[in-house]
């Protein structure tokens, strides 16, 4: 169902897109503001009491270890419940956005109202109430008009493969996480790969500087025992040699031209 809730009162935690584009989220609400585009649809929401919200808090630092959130550091409704977030963090901030510049009798978008002193936004509340486990399922499977980056999603399905395996007690195939959140079982596959990669070869990939497949294929170096310092600089000398594109097809190409030769000397 749709409610009218409270902008204070909502928490944005923790989730799939690890970096918020401030500039992106000031540019949605222009748009909102000058009626080019609506809400899209209702932001996703779960209500939990407050034991509930410490479990999923303590999930998400266990999915997400740099990023600990405390239940203390959230803004609690006055009957002690906490409104988190599930999908249409973009839609929130831009909202928020929007109320720091709006006067009180501006024409806002469609979901957005000031209404007896409080600013309220329409969501959609989750019932019957989600768990943490479908709520984080739920981010993912929900996160579809504006995708994330593609690393942050791939760091999503590893920590989420991981968190299964902790949760159920056993190690979890690929298959049986791929069918949990409906994606294909090659994709958790890369995910687990992609993520034990070192960190200055995900950071590359994260910002541009090599596509996803071939950061991938540099696996093949790595289990031929190159280190991270010596991959980084064969990158930038393939990079620089005649204006190579560092395309998935011309990286995996060179990364076996690489071991042939060293395995020729």
């Amino acid at each position: 169902p749709v409610r009218s809730i409270p902008l204070w009162t909502i928490n944005n935690v923790t989730q799939v897109r690890r970096d918020m584009d401030t500039t992106g989220v000031a540019e949605l609400a222009r748009q909102m503001k000058e009626g080019d585009i609506g809400m899209f649809s209702e932001p996703g929401i779960v209500i939990f009491d407050r034991r509930t919200t410490e479990t999923h808090l303590q999930t998400l630092g266990e999915l997400y270890p740099d990023s600990q959130v405390r239940v203390d550091s959230l803004l609690a409704t006055p009957d002690g419940q906490y409104v988190l977030v599930v999908w249409g963090h973009r839609r929130i901030e831009a909202c928020r956005h929007l109320v720091r510049e709006l006067g009180e009798t501006e024409a806002v978008p469609a979901g957005l109202r000031f209404e007896k002193g409080v600013w309220k936004v329409d969501v959609r509340v989750r019932m019957p109430a989600a768990t943490p486990e479908q709520a984080m399922r739920l981010q993912f499977l929900e996160n579809t008009y504006e995708p994330p980056n593609p690393v942050d999603i791939l760091e999503f399905l590893s920590a989420y493969h991981k968190f299964l395996t902790r949760t159920i007690g056993r190690h979890m195939t690929f298959v049986e996480t791929a069918n949990q959140l409906g994606v294909s079982t090659d994709r958790i596959s890369d995910a687990v790969h992609f993520v034990g990669l070192p960190p200055a070869l995900r950071a590359l990939t994260r910002n541009g500087g090599i596509p996803l497949g071939g950061a991938l294929g540099l696996r093949k170096l790595i289990a031929a025992g190159w280190n991270e310092s010596r991959i980084l600089e064969w990158i930038a000398s393939i990079s620089a040699n005649n204006g190579i594109s560092l395309s998935v097809g011309k990286i995996r190409q060179q990364v076996d031209l690489a071991l042939a030769r060293e395995q020729a000397a």
